[in-house]
């Protein structure tokens, strides 16, 4: 047993605690509950003005003619362009429908699902029930010893993912133009695996010509645990995204 006392097992599903074990699914239940639940809890301290301040540090490049395009009408050509973009066989979420089912039915179902995705394009919310997700923990490694090494995904319903993959559409060339060139992620025609190679080849370089440098490695694995909401929406807001994007 490790020295802090912790360590789990799903197969023989065991927590180790210090002062206890943990041996049924209830009580592993609510640890993990506990840790998540701590883990995705909105920061205290968010100060307003705060927020804004930063915000306003950043250039705003949403014209009034993109964001009207961004939030024009979704066509049933764009719909159905859309659903042939996902995999058929991607893991269920709460609905339990896939999107095999929509593109099979969509003679008859498009029509209904076009009224959805433009009431939640009008209003700019969605539905509790359409906003529920599955979170399934994903071990990091072989043998996880805690809930820190695991990754929790989400199993979202098949309407938030066709939702957002419209508004993702529609946003990349914007992105495209603003993100420079260097980046590898959120552009069209970048794949983010090319920096693992644009790396080595840098690495290769300084070893081989006997340069001196310097590779700083972040770990950025808790980053978007700790996102603050208001502040995304703050800073999309000044940016010029049109209202539906952001409530």
């Amino acid at each position: 047993m490790p020295k802090d006392g912790k360590y789990l097992t799903l197969s023989g599903i065991f927590l180790y605690l210090t002062g206890g074990v943990a041996n049924n699914f209830n009580k592993i239940s609510l640890l993990g509950t506990t840790h998540f639940r701590h883990l995705y809890k909105a920061l205290d301290g968010s100060n307003l003005a705060e927020i804004i301040n930063i915000a306003g540090l950043f250039p705003q490049f949403i014209n009034e003619d993109e964001a009207e395009e961004l939030n024009s009408l979704v066509t049933p050509g764009e719909l159905e362009g859309t659903l042939k973009w996902f995999k058929k066989d991607k893991s269920l979420g709460p609905d339990g429908w896939s999107i095999k089912l929509y593109i099979t039915f969509f003679k008859i179902l498009g029509d209904d699902l076009l009224k959805v995705v433009e009431e939640c394009r009008t209003s700019g919310s969605l539905y509790n029930a359409n906003n529920s997700t599955f979170i399934a923990l994903v071990p990091k490694f072989d043998s996880p010893s805690s809930f820190n090494e695991f990754r929790p995904i989400s199993l979202c319903n098949c309407l938030y993912k066709i939702m957002a993959k419209i508004i993702a559409n529609r946003i990349k060339p914007i992105l495209s133009c603003h993100i420079s060139p260097k980046k590898f992620a959120f552009l069209e025609y970048c794949k983010i695996h090319e920096a693992i190679g644009t790396a080595q080849e840098a690495i290769h370089s300084i070893q081989s010509k006997n340069l001196k440098g310097i590779i700083l490695k972040i770990d950025l694995a808790k980053a978007f645990d700790r996102v603050s909401w208001l502040y995304i929406k703050m800073l999309l807001i000044h940016l010029g995204f049109p209202h539906a994007f952001i409530t």
